[in-house]
């Protein structure tokens, strides 16, 4: 049996559990089996304790209607559960794919930037992270070329747009560092108290990005040329993305966000393919910008 198997029969399960009411050992067996995936009830029911025990999913038997169900308490875990699940996946497959990089280099193309820069700090500082350790490094920042050694108290990892991110406490108040400026790292023996008011997770859910916005989440709403809609539709900004209606003006999406720099570049970068028609206050941003950068030119 293939490596993936056991995580992509985890994926079915779970797809199946979600979308149906209650399904029962066999309905489950009979889905799986529709994706190529034949086992036994003994392998399924050990599956199904597998989620519960190895990965935290709270996967429950209802007696009354003989069938499973997972806690809606139990949403954000499983969501974070099956992104990383099926990158896992997508990894395997393409590391199958190149094994052989002599012949099949011609067929795959890469993004120039330089995003695996800082990777090698992940697991040293997921490490500090889980132990309370406090970490030192040395960071270099664009926009000044000397390096500064900060001791920092680590807390969330966040990947965006093709680079990491190390949220920390230094000085009493939360700082964002970018992997990919660390030059050195050093992880001290010394624990940290972690403060239990701080959830960076919680914090990240109602934004896009990595820069903390001065309100709390607001509606947005947007509204996308026709020939935009499609993208928007089948690529969502965010989780919290609501299609408000649809006709010949375009595609009108509702958002709940703080209002922060990286969603008024993602607003910027679509053009005149996008106006803003709520909150004011971004609208009168987005404006006053392109005002700006009429000056250039």
């Amino acid at each position: 049996m293939a490596k993936s198997d056991p995580l992509k029969r985890y994926i079915l399960i779970i797809k199946n559990i979600s979308n149906n009411k209650k399904p029962s050992l066999e309905q489950m067996l009979s889905y799986l089996a529709s994706h190529d995936l034949i086992i036994s009830e003994r392998t399924l029911q050990r599956d199904i304790e597998a989620l519960r025990a190895n990965f935290g999913l709270d996967v429950q038997y209802d007696n009354q209607e003989k069938g499973y169900y997972i806690e809606v308490s139990q949403l954000f875990p499983l969501d974070d559960f099956m992104r990383v699940a099926q990158l896992k996946m997508r990894s395997d497959l393409l590391m199958d794919s190149i094994n052989d990089i002599r012949h099949n280099q011609i067929y795959i193309s890469f993004d120039g930037s330089e995003m695996l820069n800082g990777v090698e700090y992940l697991e040293p500082l997921l490490d500090a992270i889980r132990n309370n350790w406090i970490v030192t490094f040395t960071y270099t920042k664009f926009t000044n070329s000397k390096s500064k050694t900060h001791t920092v108290k680590p807390y969330h990892l966040k990947e965006y747009n093709g680079r990491w991110y190390l949220l920390g406490m230094i000085n009493k108040g939360l700082t964002t560092f970018a992997l990919d400026r660390f030059d050195s790292l050093e992880t001290t023996n010394k624990i940290f108290d972690r403060d239990s008011k701080i959830d960076p997770k919680e914090d990240f859910l109602n934004q896009i990005g990595i820069s903390w916005g001065d309100d709390y989440p607001t509606i947005i709403k947007l509204l996308f040329t026709p020939d935009q809609a499609n993208y928007v539709k089948t690529l969502p900004w965010h989780s919290s993305q609501k299609i408000i209606k649809e006709d010949k003006n375009g595609l009108e999406i509702e958002l709940f966000l703080t209002l922060n720099f990286e969603l008024e570049q993602l607003i910027l970068a679509q053009g005149n393919r996008v106006k803003v028609l709520e909150p004011a206050s971004l609208t009168n941003q987005v404006k006053a910008v392109y005002k700006s950068a009429l000056h250039n030119y």
